[in-house]
């Protein structure tokens, strides 16, 4: 395998456009929405780790995914949710990054925002 091949199918993991990649729900389907932490049993150093907590929702037609260089992220209304597609939450461990970024997205349920049209944006 080529570096350069390498290299993309690192980047994209997920079966979205590439990063920086806007979708619209036309149709409802699962995903996992990261909505607080709380503090796990794993510490670093004398500083202990929290761990992310998800709940299962519905999204709903007129929602949107931003599929950004920092993650995947669900708007919904005027609120920004870190997610994950699916009925189960992503797995968690303590010293690794997890965005939910492998999952698959049910593509017949998105329509694709082209970047000059509004976004919404919820910080």
């Amino acid at each position: 395998m080529k570096f350069r091949n390498y290299i993309n199918e690192d980047m994209n993991r997920n079966n979205l456009a590439s990063a920086n990649s806007y979708y619209k729900v036309i149709k409802p389907f699962d995903v996992q929405i990261q909505t607080g932490s709380e503090p796990s049993n794993a510490y670093y150093g004398s500083a202990r780790i929290h761990k992310p907590v998800w709940k299962a929702v519905k999204a709903k037609k007129g929602d949107e995914i931003h599929n950004l260089f920092g993650g995947l992220f669900f708007v919904t209304g005027n609120k920004t949710y870190n997610m994950a597609v699916g009925k189960e939450p992503p797995r968690w461990a303590a010293f690794e990054r997890n965005t939910g970024r492998y999952d698959k997205f049910p593509l017949n349920n998105l329509e694709e925002i082209e970047v000059g049209r509004k976004v919404k944006y919820a910080i």
